[in-house]
């Protein structure tokens, strides 16, 4: 038997957007569901597209918000996460598209 598309399988897809200053720093939000910092985003529930999810983080699920510099990052949230922002700062700096593995180039 097939499996249904249903609300539990759309959990896991999240949306996220990463917002810079002009100071260079990324906006970062703690929930209040979980320790830790992440992006501002959500997760993207059926039938809504990944930009209206990123756009769409309830004020009362977040316990803090702040600018954080991205080598204060891996000190602030998992290393994974820090790891991919980077390297869409600095696709954002040369114009080159990264592509990565588990936050890393291939080798």
């Amino acid at each position: 038997m097939g499996r249904s598309r249903s609300s539990s399988s759309n959990s896991s897809r999240r949306a996220a957007v990463i917002l810079v200053d002009d100071d260079s720093r990324i906006l970062i939000v703690q929930p209040t569901y979980r320790p830790g910092w992440d992006l501002p985003g959500g997760v993207v529930e059926q039938e809504e597209s990944p930009h209206s999810a990123a756009l769409q983080h309830p004020a009362d699920e977040l316990a803090a918000w702040t600018f954080a510099a991205i080598d204060q990052l891996p000190g602030l949230m998992v290393p994974l996460l820090a790891r991919r922002i980077a390297a869409c700062l600095a696709a954002r700096t040369t114009g080159k598209t990264a592509y990565l593995e588990d936050g890393t180039p291939p080798r």
